[in-house]
This record gives C-alpha cells, structure tokens and sequence, in this order.
C-alpha cells in the first residue's frame, strides 16, 4: 500500500507539472529562443503525462493487489461465539439472534438455546467455546 500510494503521487506530481510548467524558467521572448523553448517544453511535457500515466494506471494495480493478499490471507472463522451469563450459568455458543423478547445460542453441547432477556445477566464475543 505504501509503494502504491508513493506511486500515486509521483504521477499526481508528474502531471502537474505537466499542467503548470517547470517553476520558475525563465522565457526568453525572442522569436527562436521562444520556439526552442516550447518545443522543448512540448517534449518535456509529453514524457511527463506519459509517466504520470503510466504511474497512476500502476498504483491502481498496486493497490488492486494488495486488497487481493489481504483478502486472501485474512483468516476466515466461520463461527462468531458469544458467551452469555444467566443466573443459573453460562452458555457459549454461535449467535442466532438477539431481539427484544430473547437471545437464541447455538450451543455444540445444549443444542439450540433461546433466553429470555430477563434471565440473561451478560453477553459477551468469545474466542471460542472450550
């Protein structure tokens, strides 16, 4: 992500410089020299949009890519354990859900679980359920 954003803006600089000229030059108002000078301007400026081009279309890629590592590599878990405490004990268990009247658990060792609100004390993420 830093090459890529280093990369962006090398090509952002790139192209305004190629918009807005070299600071401070100097232009000579004589007849050849202004000529001299503009067509080594249009060069100057044609390299610049040409990199600035090549520069923004390689920081996209660049960050394209690395959303796709942290995509790829980001460990998926396919449960989320909530650990909900009552005043007769604890159950740990995948979250169903939770609306105004109860909290329903998924528990591997009760099977599902629905609670009341008025029974429940706490509910908190787990890691898991060991």
């Amino acid at each position: 992500m830093v090459i890529a954003f280093l990369v962006l803006t090398a090509g952002s600089l790139l192209a305004v410089r190629a918009a807005h000229g070299a600071p401070e030059r100097e232009i000579l108002l004589g007849g050849q020299a202004l000529r001299r000078w503009t067509e080594q301007e249009v060069a100057r400026v044609t390299r610049a949009l040409a990199w600035a081009s090549l520069c923004c279309v390689l920081g996209v890629i660049l960050v394209v890519g690395a959303l796709v590592v942290a995509w790829v590599t980001t460990e998926h878990s396919d449960t989320h354990p909530v650990v909900v405490r009552t005043g007769t004990g604890v159950v740990c268990g995948e979250l169903i859900v939770a609306d105004q009247q109860h909290v329903e658990i998924s528990s591997e060792k009760s099977g599902k679980v629905s609670l009341p609100w008025t029974a429940v004390v706490s509910v908190k993420p787990g890691e898991s359920c060991t």
